[in-house]
């Protein structure tokens, strides 16, 4: 076979004949026909797979979290007129919720399979798969639900497919990955001629990956985006540990493909999802999206329904949006950089810097974040509600013409005005310009009208929202206004007609009210549509006897829209926390420093030598004599001599793997003003900030706080006097990147003037606090509870109780995570022996 997008050649011959065809002056390379190995195939077919955060919820997890059903519902957007394809291990056609959105399929129960289906090894003349993993990853992208099984969990159900079949049962070959791409340029009929280049897709998903960094199938995709092909790909599974930097397969590892990571039901990174950066340091994966535990389409004979987990399962969410994309906006299609900013710009981004990445930006483990398909298209979609197609176009021949019928209904629209539109006509053809035919309506004013002004607000919270307004009656959908950023908006209805006003917003419910000519004012409120935390706020406490266990239920809540999901963890919190503005807390007692005091150099980002502190202290499990004093807030155990400022505004750093007592971490530039003195006084090391100001800030924005080390182990933050905090800003104290305790990040972290925080060793709370549960699902509008098990222990010197954390990370975006303090009082032991051991 000839592969004509890279002028090369497949032969098939022995050792001797690839070696002289390598020592030819007119051949450029000799490569062998590598195999990659495919995932296998899962079938589970319970529906309680479909949705087992909402159980009997026909649509399945990985669609809500995309917000594809929304687009359906609110957007009307399926795909239509968009053509996916796959190469894969081919398409069961057999499969009823697969069937009918084949472009081979002529209706009637007759099919042509030219174009539309191919298999380089030229056996199968009809798609089948022998597999499961094609049809599974097709399903995501089109599948419709079939009669007697209501499961919905094909992000385009209104687009059609095709397939190569690049992969057998248990691998893929390089020669056919190659042929299959070539095809995709130029579909052919099932003997392999007529090649049609106008019937290429318009989107190819790729769910392999190699299990070597390459770029052998760069000419390919290059072609595909030439094409105006919008190329996605898996960013590939680990086989084992999936937390190595740099393990982004390939071919997702390239320029110009989109490679998705996988996240779970939780929106966690799934552990297999192998993470970037790329050899030459670019940011990968681009986007995350489901694919731990999808639910999908599997041969009929498979028992036609299975879970998959991989990025194989993930890549499929993304090309079918884009799909979504290409229907709700046609100037899009072919236009990979304007289709790769609206997935960008509309994604969800999570943090996550352990292999680098730009705080409130791309990373190398999410990418630019999750997948928002419902954001996207809301931004893409061109809304002219009040202009109607009459009727559907029939094909159009050659030469010939066809009357377009517009409808035009004036009482969608917001009130009188200028109103323009144009209908986009484009054909298979992606490299064409599209044709457009320019509309201009001009609606009249009547003194009869009656103006509405409003304002959108936040149920519960009163907060002014920008929202988008629209009038309509009889049940139609009018063309939307976007309010002032206050929420604030103005319409214009006539008399004597009774309209319905629709206030939408992302994130939010949408309402509806009705509205007349006797309304002169409406003020609307729209509730989130996410789940809301409600934790408890106050120190949970129990009381222990010797050698007693007890198990507390610590209550939770979701008063939102959408089911919650956390993950727990019980951080190892070596050092009891208390606060001079709650019972029970330390003085606040600021200690002045003489005026000789010894001062840090004035730098902005300056340390110190290793400084005595006159005492032996106690940190963590060791003992510390000295310690190095920074420009920005800091106390360190190990001279920091890499470091230049703070890198991130939370804990834990993995740039700070020195220990660390930070009262308050900042861009403190000292070169600037104020000064940082310290020394020992009346047996405690005291370390002052005094009229610091930030290396960016104002220079009359200040900072003065101390840190307080005493000889028994007890940690004193005090706050003098505060400016605003900065985003970049932490407190807290860190050993390790795994061993920390962060009291707060960013610019609410909770220290104000006048306020002391003291932190007292006690035992590590892991020790005596453990739950069994490590993630949990609460629906909308239920109570939960998180099952704790605390053990006694021998109570600590001088604390009258032990103190652990309970942390919740969530999906509620304004709370993500919560912290449920546990008290636990430990009476002591009925009699105590102490053995002395004496020696020579």
């Amino acid at each position: 076979p000839i592969l004509w997008v890279m002028n090369a050649l497949i032969v098939r011959g022995s050792l001797a004949d690839a070696q002289q065809l390598a020592g030819r002056t007119d051949v450029a390379a000799v490569r062998g026909n590598r195999l990659h190995a495919m995932p296998v195939a899962t079938a589970q077919g319970s529906a309680d797979f479909c949705s087992p955060d909402a159980p009997n919820n026909p649509i399945c997890w990985n669609i809500r979290a995309i917000g594809a059903e929304r687009v359906w519902a609110d957007l009307g957007v399926r795909g239509r007129g968009i053509v996916l394809a796959n190469i894969d291990t081919g398409v069961a056609i057999n499969h009823p919720s697969l069937a009918g959105s084949y472009r081979g399929n002529r209706g009637g129960g007759f099919y042509s399979d030219d174009y539309s289906w191919y298999d380089p090894q030229g056996r199968l003349l009809n798609p089948a798969d022998i597999q499961g993993h094609g049809t599974h990853t097709m399903g995501t992208m089109v599948a419709t639900p079939e009669q007697g099984a209501p499961y919905q969990f094909g992000v385009a159900p209104g687009a059609r497919w095709i397939a190569a079949q690049g992969c057998e049962e248990n691998n893929c070959s390089d020669a056919d990955l190659m042929q299959s791409a070539q095809w995709m340029l130029a579909p052919t009929k099932i003997d392999g001629s007529d090649p049609r280049p106008d019937l290429r897709p318009h989107i190819i998903s790729n769910s392999w990956a190699s299990e070597e960094t390459s770029d052998w199938y760069a000419p390919y995709t290059a072609a595909w985006r030439a094409a105006g092909i919008f190329p996605v790909f898996a960013a590939g599974n680990a086989i084992g540990p999936a937390d190595a930097c740099g393990s982004i397969a390939s071919p997702g590892d390239a320029a110009d493909v989109v490679a998705v990571g996988a996240t779970s039901i939780d929106g966690q990174l799934a552990s297999y999802s192998l993470l970037g950066p790329t050899s030459d340091g670019r940011m990968k994966p681009d986007f995350s999206a489901p694919g731990s535990s999808v639910f999908s389409t599997l041969p009929p004979e498979n028992r036609r329904y299975g879970v998959l987990s991989g990025t194989s399962m993930a890549a499929p969410h993304v090309a079918a949006t884009v799909a979504l994309l290409w229907e709700a906006n046609p100037s899009l299609i072919g236009d990979y950089d304007a289709t790769y900013a609206l997935l960008r710009e509309t994604a969800d981004q999570v943090e996550d810097t352990r292999c680098g990445g730009t705080p409130g930006g791309q990373n190398n483990a999410y990418g630019h974040g999750r997948l928002n398909a419902y954001a996207a298209v809301a931004r893409a979609r061109v809304d002219v509600p009040w202009l109607d197609l009459v009727g559907t176009l029939p094909p159009v021949a050659g030469g010939d013409t066809l009357p377009l019928v517009l409808n035009v209904d004036t009482a969608r629209l917001p009130g009188p005005g200028v109103y323009q539109a144009r209908v986009l006509l484009y054909g298979a053809d992606l490299t064409r310009p599209l044709d457009s035919i320019p509309l201009t309506v001009r609606v009249a004013s009547s003194a009869s009208d009656t103006v509405i002004t409003g304002q959108v607000r936040e149920q519960g919270t009163g907060a002014p929202l920008q929202a988008q307004v629209a009038l309509a009656r009889d049940g139609t959908r009018g063309l939307p206004i976007t309010t002032e950023r206050d929420g604030r908006f103005t319409l214009t209805v006539a008399t004597g007609v009774a309209y319905q006003l629709t206030a939408t917003a992302l994130g939010y419910l949408p309402q509806t009210y009705p509205v007349d000519s006797q309304s002169s004012r409406l003020d609307l409120q729209l509730s989130r549509d996410q789940p809301i935390l409600i934790a408890p706020t106050t120190p949970i406490t129990a009381a222990l006897d010797f050698a007693e266990t007890t198990e507390l239920l610590v209550p939770i809540e979701n008063r939102g829209t959408r089911p919650l999901h956390y993950q727990l963890t019980i951080p190892s919190n070596q050092f009891q926390v208390t606060r001079s503005d709650l019972p029970g807390g330390p003085q606040y007692a600021w200690i002045d420093l003489p005026a000789d005091a010894a001062r840090l150099p004035a730098d902005e980002d300056g340390f110190t030598a290793p400084i005595p502190l006159g005492f032996t202290f106690p940190f963590y499990s060791f003992t510390i004599t000295d310690v190095v004093l920074t420009g920005d807030g800091m106390l360190a155990v190990d001279s920091p001599f890499v470091y230049s400022g703070p890198t991130s505004n939370c804990m834990p750093d993995e740039w700070l793997p020195f220990y660390v007592i930070a009262p308050l971490r900042a861009d403190l530039d000292l070169s600037s003003g104020g000064q940082a003195r310290y020394g020992l006084v009346d047996g405690r090391f005291v370390l002052s900030y005094e009229n610091v100001p930030l290396q960016y800030g104002q220079a009359s924005e200040t900072f003065t706080f101390q840190v307080i080390l005493a000889p028994d182990g007890r940690i004193v933050f005090q706050y003098k006097q505060l400016a605003a905090l900065p985003t970049r800003a932490s407190v807290g104290i860190q050993r390790t990147p795994t061993t920390l305790q962060q009291i707060g990040c960013g610019p609410t972290t909770p220290v104000s003037n006048g306020l002391a925080i003291e932190l007292s060793p006690q035992p590590d709370s892991t020790l005596w606090m453990s739950s069994d549960r490590q993630r949990g699902v609460v629906a909308p509008g239920e109570r939960g509870e998180v099952p704790v098990r605390l053990a006694w222990m021998r109570p600590a010197p001088g604390l009258a109780y032990l103190e652990g954390q309970l942390l919740l990370t969530t999906n509620d975006v304004r709370n993500p995570s919560a912290s449920v303090n546990i008290r636990m009082n430990t009476r002591a032991a009925p009699y105590e022996q102490r053995l002395l051991i004496v020696g020579r």
